[in-house]
């Protein structure tokens, strides 16, 4: 008589992170056993009417846009531009509504 266990799972597929300050941050397939240092990812400000900007030193983030909350998000179509220590675009009124955030690592 054979006895079947199911072995620990080596990977996590999702681990979600709800932020204190409401964003949510997902990161897929992670490997089991180990620490990870989450930081939190920077949120977008606006600065001047019809600017919104975020820090430099947050590489590897991508703007992306959409017009719901529900998507479908793509990569920002607006000109960024590097000013000291902050990316900024130049919004743009296209006739609708666009919802903006920085998506990556």
């Amino acid at each position: 008589m054979a006895i079947e266990t199911n072995p620990e799972p080596t990977v996590a597929e999702v681990v979600r992170i709800d932020w204190p300050s409401g964003m949510v941050q997902e990161l897929a397939n992670i490997a089991a056993d180990q620490i990870l240092t989450v930081i939190e990812p920077p949120r977008l400000q606006s600065e001047f009417s019809g600017q919104i900007s975020w820090p430099v030193t947050a590489a590897g983030y991508r703007l992306e846009s959409a017009p719901s909350l529900n998507g479908p998000w793509a990569e920002a179509s607006e000109l960024v531009q590097t000013n000291g220590s902050r990316k900024r675009i130049t919004l743009q009124p296209d006739g609708g509504m666009k919802f903006y955030r920085l998506s990556g690592q």
